[in-house]
């Protein structure tokens, strides 16, 4: 696996006030260490990207990566509580072998007019994983029986959609 080179904006290093800023590179190699420096200055339009990312975020996903839904509807009240636990098991799962993103997320507020909410017991987990056999694995993983038997009293619903690319 190749390091990956991000770019991100940073501090003005013009006397005057100016927009000149600081091109700063991170290297991020395969075990995910980040090392930064600064390789030139720029303007102000001149941005490649900013933000932070991954090197698995930054790869070609593979062809047959496997895409999970999973929509969660806890119940009345619950929400908070099982998303305290999700959370606390995410590093567990980000460092599982083919696992490229796992995340909860709840309804964007405020509301835009073409949205749907799930409303305020429900929230949706993303995930992407790098093959079946990845996915498959991290169902079987000890902390995930430890995360579910944590919460399996909280949970009303569970729907789960397992996706390819279209």
């Amino acid at each position: 696996m190749t390091d990956t080179r991000i770019f991100i904006k940073s501090a003005n290093l013009s006397e005057d006030g100016g927009p000149r800023q600081a091109r700063r590179a991170a290297f991020i190699d395969h075990s995910g260490r980040a090392e930064e420096e600064t390789t030139g200055v720029y303007g102000e339009d001149d941005v490649s990207l900013v933000g932070k990312a991954t090197p698995r975020q930054c790869a070609h996903p593979p062809k047959n990566m496997i895409h999970v839904i999973a929509i969660i509807t806890t119940k009345p009240g619950q929400r908070e509580a099982v998303l305290q636990r999700f959370r606390a098991n995410v590093p567990a799962v980000r460092a599982e072998q083919g696992c490229i993103e796992y995340e909860a997320t709840i309804d964007f507020a405020p509301a835009l007019k073409f949205q749907t909410p799930f409303g305020p017991d429900t929230f949706a987990v993303v995930e992407k994983w790098e093959s079946s056999a990845a996915l498959e694995a991290h169902l079987a993983a000890p902390h995930m029986a430890t995360y579910g038997d944590s919460v399996r009293d909280m949970i009303a619903t569970r729907t789960i959609h397992v996706l390819s690319r279209a």
